[in-house]
């Protein structure tokens, strides 16, 4: 205790007034002053919870210690100043601030204490500055990858709606670019793999496309996916599984407005508009939403209008769409989806001889569209420039109407049977010229420009004479033969004489005398100088002028 009070009497002449201005205070003694702040502090957290009755007489001490300025010697083992704590008066009543209870806090104690706690504060405000530290790194980085993590997925949704809005436009080769960005930031990005799937399908590339969609189909198959999948499958002869992967979407119920599309989309490939117009619908009744409802409507109206429907019903869906999406523009696109049929200049059935067939629009402006197999007529089909020829023989045309919009008519369709045209009188003449005989019957039958002689290789009997051209048809004619000049005595007048060429150019003509049957006759062999002989016979004869 001497030391003790040799300190205290040495500090206080050393002592340094409160008022003095803190710049010409020691550091050390500041701290101390802190410390000394810090231990009071601590001795009010262990008297916070007071019993009701002692509660206003221990904050009147708490008060009255924090207004009492406390000074320290600097030197390492000054006494710690009898303020504040040497002044602070414990309720001797209270047993609730320490245990032992005391009335007063002791002059070495609270040295021992003060020493003690001030090391322990500085322990533990070191290891809470370096936990704070580390949570405050910590946080630091979590807050970093959290904003760098939120500006990839920002980064990969702007190029997939970039991918999208490239591949509505058509623009596949830019919009597989788009999706190409998507997935150098992230190669697990399904929907970038779909969406260079269709810009691939867009390209008719079904190879890329497919290996596009079953590199997304091992991270995950979605409806989407499997959509696009059957489209692959549908234009590479493999109907049934694509069938099979849509009907898998069906029955999962899909609300996704572009998924339902797709599935319109994949139908309409098929013509079967029925089947789109269904799926439409069921995705309309459920949605409120006026964007995916213009989408929608934009898909059904066309259905609507390539299925057949009445223009009464096509009127009546515009007013719908209009009224649920707001667009009062539907109204104004009655042009734009009714198309109307073509018609032809001739009517379906027969006719003789080679045809030109005219196809009438039913809409000025509009583009059309034909067949002459009988298959269905699409945009890829021939285009309808001019008038359609129609050769001999059976053929059907199909033909539509596209109008600006893109819609098309329903087909109109015709039967044609064309026969050959009568043939010309010197085709005719061409076709009968020459020297023929009757086979096992001896005679034999010459034809020149004007003349016609019939008769016997026995005896010659027969006749001859000057003809001219009955009629002609398309596969022979009538001669009409002058026998007066002839044998006035026996053939009086004229006789009529029917050829018929069956197949022509077999050499072999049909010939009937109009008092006889049809007897096959065949072309002899030519000896030249209008001289003719039987096959495999030594008779031989002369064409007659």
């Amino acid at each position: 205790m001497e030391n003790i009070s040799k300190s205290k009497d040495e500090s206080a002449e050393n002592e340094i007034p409160v008022n003095e201005p803190s710049g010409s205070r020691d550091p050390v003694e500041d701290f101390k002053t802190e410390e000394t702040e810090h231990l009071l502090n601590q001795h009010k957290k262990m008297s916070s919870d007071p019993p009701p009755d002692n509660a206003s007489s221990m904050k009147a001490a708490d008060d009255e210690s924090m207004e009492r300025p406390s000074e320290i010697d600097p030197s390492q083992n000054a006494p710690i100043p009898e303020d504040p704590i040497s002044s602070v008066e414990l309720d001797s009543n209270d047993q609730s601030h320490c245990d032992p209870p005391s009335t007063t806090i002791p002059d070495e104690p609270t040295e021992n204490l003060g020493t003690a706690s001030s090391g322990q504060i500085r322990s533990k405000r070191k290891t809470y500055l370096i936990l704070g530290s580390i949570v405050g790194v910590l946080a630091i980085a979590l807050a970093g990858f959290f904003v760098y993590m939120q500006l990839q997925v920002s980064q990969i949704n702007k190029t997939l709606e970039l991918g999208e809005s490239y591949l509505e436009e058509g623009k596949y080769e830019e919009a597989i670019l788009a999706f190409d960005k998507a997935l150098a930031i992230d190669e697990k990005v399904v929907a970038a793999y779909e969406g260079k799937g269709a810009s691939y399908l867009g390209l008719d590339d079904y190879v890329q496309a497919e290996e596009q969609l079953e590199t997304a189909k091992t991270i995950e198959f979605s409806d989407n996916g499997k959509i696009l999948m059957a489209d692959v499958y549908i234009n590479t002869q493999r109907k049934e599984d694509g069938l099979k992967l849509v009907d898998e979407v069906i029955a999962s119920n899909p609300e996704d407005t572009k998924t339902v599309i797709r599935l319109g989309d994949f139908y309409t490939q098929l013509a079967e508009y029925n089947k789109v117009i269904e799926i439409l619908e069921k995705r309309i009744a459920l949605t409120k939403d006026r964007t995916e409802l213009k989408k929608l409507y934009d898909e059904l109206i066309p259905a609507y209008a390539k299925s057949g429907k009445t223009e009464a019903e096509i009127l009546a869906l515009l007013e719908r769409a209009a009224k649920a999406t707001g667009d009062e523009t539907y109204l104004a696109k009655k042009d734009t989806y009714l198309v109307k049929k073509p018609s032809f200049s001739l009517a379906p059935g027969e006719y003789t001889g080679a045809q030109n067939l005219e196809v009438v629009r039913g809409n000025s402006g509009d583009k059309l569209y034909y067949t002459i197999d009988g298959t269905t007529p699409t945009v890829a089909s021939p285009e309808y420039t001019g008038p359609i020829p129609l050769a001999v023989g059976e053929v059907t045309v199909k033909i539509i109407e596209v109008n600006s919009a893109g819609v098309a008519s329903q087909p109109v369709e015709g039967n044609f049977f064309i026969k050959k045209a009568g043939l010309t009188e010197s085709e005719f003449i061409d076709a009968i010229s020459g020297g023929w005989y009757l086979p096992g019957r001896n005679r034999v039958m010459g034809v020149t420009s004007s003349f016609f002689s019939f008769g016997s290789t026995n005896s010659g009997a027969g006749f001859s004479g000057p003809f001219t051209i009955e009629s002609t048809d398309t596969n022979g004619g009538v001669l009409n033969v002058d026998t007066t000049a002839w044998d006035p005595d026996t053939y009086v007048g004229s006789r009529l004489i029917y050829f018929d060429f069956g197949n022509p150019g077999d050499n072999i003509v049909s010939v009937k005398f109009s008092d006889g049957e049809w007897q096959e006759m065949v072309y002899a062999e030519q000896l030249g100088n209008g001289k003719f002989k039987i096959p495999n016979n030594s008779y031989s004869f002369s064409l007659k002028y």
